[in-house]
């Protein structure tokens, strides 16, 4: 499944909002954040940076600077207010850092395994005690053309450098669609899918698992573990067997 940028970050606020030491969350530049008036410590801000699409990982990758912050009480023991929030901070880091690994969330994300920290002090409207973290989120890019809202234009299909149309080009993805009518059961047979490699099957915008159908090289006839309902759409990506 593809996520929007927007869905994502519902995630991470969903994700940074569910735990119970973060009083409130705010996304955008630092300038945005200075004229916040509602920030509630602690706090998860995030900072979109930049991000990467890869046509040949089919992977779009976008990064984030998520800090972790809270007032720091100057006070007659500010340096040991200090380090007691840096810790808590860090503990807070590394709890959101296990939700965003969650392995629930593989199907539509990807995540890194190392992360980056910084543990410092923020001088702004209020003087802070903050965690940086480097949060890299990728997930699927379908790089389909005929997915793109557009008019007035053709995509032909291109010759590949062996002579032929790049659907029978092994590098050549190719997005099917089938539209349930009700009465096929668990089983449908698709011709032109035959002597295909299955990369991706989908039921509406939900990935199945591999456990979840099986598919006949031979005959193009995908079974599945359940029956099909009216207009149930399944998405099939593949390319040719090498």
């Amino acid at each position: 499944m593809t996520l929007t940028l927007n869905q994502i970050i519902q995630r991470l606020e969903t994700l940074a909002l569910s735990h119970k030491q973060i009083k409130s969350f705010f996304v955008g530049d630092v300038a945005d954040l200075l004229s916040y008036k509602d920030v509630e410590y602690p706090l998860c801000y995030v900072n979109v940076d930049a991000g990467q699409v890869s046509t040949s990982e089919k992977k779009t990758t976008f990064n984030f600077k998520v800090y972790f912050l809270d007032l720091l009480n100057v006070s007659d023991k500010a340096l040991q207010n200090e380090w007691e929030l840096k810790s808590d901070l860090t503990s807070i880091a590394q709890d959101y850092i296990a939700m965003v690994n969650y392995s629930g969330y593989s199907k539509d994300w990807q995540t890194d395994v190392n992360y980056n920290l910084q543990i410092k002090t923020y001088d702004m409207n209020d003087v802070c005690v903050g965690v940086q973290v480097d949060i890299a989120v990728k997930t699927l890019f379908a790089n389909n053309r005929c997915q793109v809202p557009a008019t007035g234009i053709t995509f032909e299909s291109p010759q590949s450098s062996i002579g032929v149309p790049y659907w029978y080009d092994a590098k050549y993805v190719g997005n099917y669609l089938y539209k349930a009518n009700g009465t096929e059961g668990n089983t449908i047979t698709i011709g032109s899918l035959k002597n295909r490699q299955i990369l991706m099957v989908f039921q509406g915008d939900k990935l199945l698992e591999d456990t979840q159908y099986t598919y006949n090289s031979s005959t193009g006839q995908f079974t599945f573990t359940y029956d099909l309902e009216n207009e149930q759409v399944i998405q099939i990506l593949t390319r040719n067997i090498i």
